[in-house]
């Protein structure tokens, strides 16, 4: 059974939509719902199982007819982000906004991200025998557990 078999012609109607426009609200007033309450009705549909799985085969489907992966996207970002030598019509901004997509698709900005960062700065770092750490900042504690990938280097 598709997932679409459960949902009503207006759900449908903003799921495709959606899939095309990527506004909930927008996606949710074209649809034909009210256009008082497009947003919260938007918020609601996004949280219906039913168009969460619709929304995710159409995704699919475009995924496949296109052949657009996210491995390509990265790549083709990567390539303007890491570009040694100036590329055709790639400027400055180009280069930063595909940094930054790197760089929150690799979760670099993340919350416990920033907090490691202040804590390695500022804070003292203590290795335990089970390779976690414990910083200490302000008389405050955090035990965080041990992997290359979160914990920044001592300098």
């Amino acid at each position: 059974m598709s997932a679409s078999e459960s949902l009503t012609g207006k759900q449908k109607k903003f799921c495709e939509i959606l899939d095309a426009c990527d506004n909930g609200t927008e996606a949710a007033i074209i649809a034909g719902f009210s256009k008082r309450t497009a947003r919260s009705t938007a918020s609601r549909l996004l949280t219906n199982v039913s168009i969460q799985r619709y929304l995710e085969e159409l995704r699919a489907e475009r995924r496949k007819t296109t052949g657009i992966t996210a491995n390509k996207v990265l790549s083709e970002i990567a390539k303007i982000a890491f570009a040694d030598v100036p590329l055709k019509d790639v400027k400055a901004s180009d280069k930063n906004k595909a940094l930054e997509a790197l760089g929150r698709h690799l979760g670099l900005f993340s919350d416990l991200n920033a907090a490691l960062s202040t804590l390695s700065l500022y804070g003292e770092r203590t290795q335990l025998e089970d390779g976690s750490f414990i910083f200490r900042l302000n008389g405050s504690a955090a035990a965080i557990p041990s992997t290359e990938d979160e914990v920044p280097a001592e300098e």
